[in-house]
């Protein structure tokens, strides 16, 4: 799932305000406030007549995708992309391009352009906004490239009085709070975020959407579901007012619903939420592009949930084949489609054909830029949990070990997903006879546990139980009282 966060200046306005818009002229430092009618040109401090029809075109094309025409937007944006122009324009340019560019790898390209050509010309606010939306356009797979962006925005913020400006940062730097775990300043800066966007655009505008479906994250993350889900709602009903243009954004905000749906086991009302996300996505984009496939995987993660196994499967196998084809083989979105699947058909007691699963995962995730990675772990706990069911214990410890080891050595040993790895090892030690080291796991499972869950949740009861039973197999083979 991607961050919203693109500021589309003008989408929203008539094509004739926008051409007065963008008629005027002025090569001062400052950018006007507050106008009732922003244009794409608004962010230039050296604005010169001879951009003007540049400027109304960029109008034009931006209106054309506030129709719901994105693909002769970009075509448009693509076409006004010269390398002839001078620095500023051009770096504006590549800005809109970005903004409306379905290709990721593309559309961060744009960025850097962008932020680079803007630099050189001393256009510190297209720069402000170039790095600000490269920072939400960074998928969530790749948080240390939003990291560095996030660095190069910080490098040159500037003009943050200026709410579409502002808007940006405070999206960018709740995004990056948010990679961070800091779940309360993630929500401060979101807030920001609507506010600043209600002054520019208006209080029921896409942009606000946009900042209230990143607060919704947020509010998800701190563990306020309620606001969250009041920040999705309010976000969903601005975009469905006018669903065309928005398909994208609607199916972003349903994606991230459904996933807070998901993990509050209201597993029908995810799967609708998160097949309708599908459905957007690919009628928008095409069945083959990695953003439906991804999309297509969350749905087969809630088919899986909900019990619709054989569902599942069919999803899955349709997102292995699209990804597959779209990205390589070996592409860490297949492989987390693969073990996903594996998941689904252990549930279904096909064991060995999970574990090939696994097996397929680790071979494209066994490199040294994705060893240790969420998705490399996860295939070897899945695996282990897999060991552990055929009984094969020994190998379940070795696999749950490399786990724990890796996910210390990138900071994440005290992650509640590293509960489920302390407590396999716990049951696995068990089962080998090493019940005191058993004792060790089973306490870090709990301890886990308690640091991120209420005292009352089942987790942190089955880990209470867990402990108690590794403490009386310890103290029935030592026959004395546990440590």
């Amino acid at each position: 799932m991607v961050w919203q966060g693109d500021q589309r200046l003008g989408m929203h306005v008539s094509p004739w305000i926008l051409a007065a818009a963008v008629a005027l002229t002025g090569c001062d430092r400052t950018i006007a406030r507050d106008s009732p009618a922003p244009g794409p040109c608004d962010l230039l401090y050296d604005r010169r007549p001879d951009d003007e029809s540049t400027c109304i075109e960029l109008a034009r094309a931006a209106h054309w995708a506030a129709l719901g025409h994105p693909s002769d937007a970009l075509s448009a944006f693509v076409d006004l992309d010269r390398p002839e122009q001078r620095p500023g324009l051009r770096a504006l340019t590549a800005l809109h391009r970005a903004r409306h560019d379905t290709d990721p790898l593309a559309r961060l390209e744009a960025y850097a352009r962008a932020y680079a050509d803007a630099r050189d010309a001393d256009e510190l606010a297209v720069a402000t906004m170039a790095a600000a939306e490269a920072v939400t356009a960074t998928p969530d797979t790749h948080r240390a490239e939003a990291e560095a962006w996030g660095a190069r925005m910080e490098e040159v913020a500037h003009d943050t009085t200026h709410p579409a400006v502002a808007s940006a940062l405070a999206n960018a730097r709740g995004r990056v709070a948010y990679d961070g775990r800091q779940a309360e300043q993630s929500v401060q800066q979101f807030l920001l975020a609507v506010g600043h966007a209600q002054r520019w655009w208006g209080p029921d505008t896409p942009e606000v959407a946009q900042a209230l479906g990143n607060l919704g994250r947020a509010h998800r993350q701190a563990r306020q579901p309620e606001q969250a889900r009041a920040a999705f709602e309010r976000a969903l009903a601005i975009l469905e007012a006018d669903p065309g243009p928005h398909a994208l954004r609607i199916a972003s905000v349903l994606g991230h619903r459904g996933a807070m749906r998901m993990s509050e086991a209201e597993y029908a009302p995810a799967a609708a939420d998160l097949r309708r996300a599908m459905e957007l996505t690919r009628d928008r984009l095409g069945p083959t592009h990695p953003e439906t496939a991804h999309a297509r995987m969350n749905l087969a993660v809630a088919l899986g949930k909900s019990d619709e196994l054989s569902a599942a499967i069919v999803q899955f196998d349709q997102a292995v084949d699209d990804l597959s084809r779209a990205r390589g083989a070996d592409d860490p979105l297949v492989a987390s489609a693969l073990i996903n699947r594996g998941v689904v058909l252990a549930r279904q007691q096909l064991l060995d054909e999970a574990s090939d699963n696994y097996m397929s995962a680790l071979a494209a995730l066994e490199t040294p830029a994705r060893e240790g990675s969420r998705e490399h772990v996860f295939a070897l706990v899945n695996l282990a949990a897999t060991r552990m069911r055929q009984r094969r214990f020994d190998n379940a410890v070795q696999g749950l070990r490399r786990a724990l080891a890796l996910s210390e050595a990138a900071g994440r040993g005290s992650s509640l997903p590293m509960a489920v790895v302390h407590v396999n090892l716990c049951e696995s030690l068990g089962a080998t006879g090493d019940s005191a080291t058993a004792v060790t796991h089973c306490q870090r499972s709990l301890e886990i546990r308690e640091d991120h869950l209420p005292p009352e949740h089942p987790a942190v009861t089955r880990a209470r139980d867990a402990l108690t039973k590794a403490r009386a197999a310890l103290e029935g083979s030592s026959g004395g009282a546990p440590p």
